[in-house]
């Protein structure tokens, strides 16, 4: 595995959004056997967000390699192609998870453009997530959610 030039670390104190344990793309693609590319590519379609430092270089955090690494999982067991996995990350009812108003729901540009996950909606310029989209659930396990969302629409709910 390559290492990271500790120079990196010491750049990193001053770029908003991205975290201390985060790794430039190229050494997350090793620790998850993918290929930078095919990170790139997840990112294009709105399966993942990589924040960019100033530079323009993508880095990803040890939350977001293991969030990779389960929704891999996911699409192995269930037999599901990425544009599958992206689109059923799309069809997740945030508003409804987090109880949102009516008023918030009409203003949210998700509720009412839902061709792609929640969080391709919630970027700042760089590119980063917002802090509540970090911590937000769906983010962290949209997995679990398109199980909850499956059970529900099968229990008629």
């Amino acid at each position: 595995m390559s290492d990271s030039d500790p120079r990196d670390q010491f750049l990193l104190q001053d770029e908003p959004g991205i975290l201390p344990d985060a790794v430039p793309i190229s050494d997350a693609a090793e620790r998850l056997s993918l290929s930078a590319s095919t990170l790139r590519n997840y990112e294009s379609i709105g399966l993942t967000v990589f924040p960019r430092d100033r530079r323009g270089y993508r880095w990803v955090s040890g939350a977001e390699i293991a969030r990779i690494a389960s929704l891999r999982e996911y699409m192995d067991v269930n037999k599901l192609n990425l544009k599958s996995l992206v689109r059923l990350c799309a069809l997740l009812p945030c508003w409804q998870i987090h109880d949102c108003s009516g008023e918030e729901r009409n203003k949210c540009a998700f509720v009412n453009s839902a061709a792609n996950p929640c969080w391709t909606h919630h970027r700042d310029a760089g590119g980063c997530l917002s802090q509540n989209c970090l911590e937000c659930t769906i983010y962290k396990q949209p997995a679990f959610w398109i199980e909850e969302t499956r059970a529900m629409y099968r229990n008629g709910s």
